[in-house]
């Protein structure tokens, strides 16, 4: 079985920069490769006195952890997947996983449901135009709500029925949706992602306000999704990036995206 330092290793290889120890612990976590005796989930406490006692490994800086020589091109290996494009082998990214936000700089600003709860956290990122991602809890087995409970949640303006809904399911990934604000109006993210939360709590017209992606609220258990954010000058042009490798690598697009 994988010690939890060799897998603190790996994660760090895979990312190719340094973490804080809270990022580190939700990747252990969300790979599951590492796994406590007693079935409990491994804290930032725990990474800080494993990377501490194994200094041979690590070096810190505060709760930032990287690996010993990380500025050696050959201790960081980038694992991607491959595609096909025109018989040519080409390279991409896993932009379906966590692991890409974080070395991507997004930035996880909680679960949904205490989004959904308390509004948005005091963030000064969440002021500038940029892009958004959801992303489903570890060890997540996808079910669809009822249809009377999609109608009583009123949070969803066009339900799909559930056999649709299943050939748009993605499986072995963890983001379910890329979204941006700012594409066409210097909007804020804290706008867009106002608009996500008023629709998530069924204060909807028929025309919004977050219609797209709303099918992401036919899933049970939804207020376990994270949300991730990331401020950008021109999100459009990365969303469309996102949404066109995850297309390459799963041939599908996010779970909870219609359109590139």
């Amino acid at each position: 079985m994988i010690t939890l330092h060799n897998e603190i290793v790996e994660i760090l290889n895979e990312v190719g920069k340094s973490l804080n120890t809270e990022q580190i612990a939700e990747l252990v976590n969300e790979r599951n490769n590492y796994k406590k005796r007693d079935g409990s989930k491994v804290t930032a406490f725990q990474i800080h006195g494993r990377t501490k006692s194994y200094d041979n490994l690590f070096d810190r800086n505060g709760s930032a952890v990287m690996l010993k020589n990380h500025n050696k091109k050959n201790n960081v290996v980038k694992r991607v997947n491959t595609v096909k494009e025109n018989n040519t082998t080409v390279a991409v990214e896993n932009i379906t996983k966590i692991e890409y936000l974080i070395k991507k700089g997004f930035n996880n600003i909680g679960e949904l449901e205490n989004l959904l709860n308390n509004g948005l956290p005091k963030l000064e990122e969440l002021n500038y135009c940029g892009c958004y991602a959801i992303t489903k809890p570890i060890n997540f087995q996808h079910q669809f709500l009822e249809n009377k409970e999609v109608i009583k949640n009123g949070n969803v303006i066009k339900p799909w029925e559930n056999e649709r809904l299943e050939k748009k399911w993605v499986e072995n990934v963890d983001v379910v949706y890329f979204g941006i604000a700012g594409a066409k109006s210097n909007r804020s993210l804290r706008k867009r992602l106002n608009d996500l939360i008023k629709h998530g709590n069924g204060k909807t017209t028929d025309r919004g306000p977050h219609k797209g992606g709303e099918i992401f609220w036919q899933l049970k258990g939804y207020g376990k999704f994270s949300l991730w954010i990331l401020s950008k000058e021109n999100p459009r042009m990365d969303e469309k990036e996102y949404l066109l490798n995850f297309h390459k690598l799963t041939g599908k697009l996010p779970f909870a995206n219609r359109q590139f």
